[in-house]
This record gives structure tokens, sequence and C-alpha cells, in this order.
């Protein structure tokens, strides 16, 4: 991992909607990762969609451990 691949993202929880930052990492390419979050401790899915020409960060969603994205 390079630090030129990390991106710094500002989202809200999809349950409580509380605001933090998470670091993805576009060396991996577009995938879907499950993280908690930091108040409410529900998983959380943060799929990531990254151009592969430029490497660069295409979309982002984010959603509930149970919702289709």
């Amino acid at each position: 991992m390079t630090s030129e691949a990390l991106h710094e993202a500002e989202i809200n929880c999809p349950y409580c909607d509380t605001p933090f930052t998470v670091f993805l990492d576009l060396d991996e390419g577009s995938l879907t990762n499950i993280i908690d979050c930091e108040r409410c401790c529900q998983p959380i899915q943060v799929r990531q969609q990254v151009d592969p020409a430029s490497g660069e960060l295409d979309g982002l969603d984010i959603g509930q451990d149970d919702d289709v994205l």
C-alpha cells in the first residue's frame, strides 16, 4: 500500500448518522468491505469503485449490512 493510494473519505453511518472518516486503499481496486460504526458498532458496507485506467476513486457507496449495493 502506498500513501498515494490511500484516499480519505468522510461518511455517515446509515444506522445512527454519525459522521466519521474512513481510509480507502485504492491499490486494492474496486471492492466491498464491511466496517463497524465508531459510535453504534453496526456493520456498514463500504463499496469503492476505482477506475482501472487512472487508479482514481470513481464512486463510493455506503449501506447497511443487509443492503444490496
